[in-house]
């Protein structure tokens, strides 16, 4: 019984700090992109709370170029994003949040 319960604690805390360091944003227009030449890219948004300036996030992943792709689209086509970001704890500047994904409005 022990070892159910220390389980359970174990599962419960691990997802409270997974779900605690990783959010859904609000619907936001996509306002800059900035790319480097390591591939990675930094977007800011009209509005991502928590990230740099309230505004601004990495994208990286195993496939930015599809991601980087979809969201130029969704910035020259002037349509709104709900990015999912995650945000990192004690950093700072353009690092303090990564986009995993995101939804592009209608």
């Amino acid at each position: 019984m022990n070892r159910l319960v220390k389980g359970i604690t174990i599962g419960v805390s691990l997802f409270s700090f997974y779900s605690s360091a990783v959010e859904w944003g609000a619907w936001t227009e996509v306002n800059n992109i900035y790319i480097d030449t390591s591939g990675s890219a930094f977007i800011t948004f009209a509005s991502l709370p928590g990230c740099y300036n309230n505004q601004g996030a990495q994208l990286r992943g195993s496939d930015v170029d599809k991601a980087y792709a979809t969201i130029l689209a969704a910035f020259m086509a002037k349509k709104k994003v709900r990015p999912l970001y995650n945000t990192k704890e004690g950093v700072t500047g353009w690092d303090m949040c990564t986009i995993s994904s995101f939804f592009i409005a209608d």
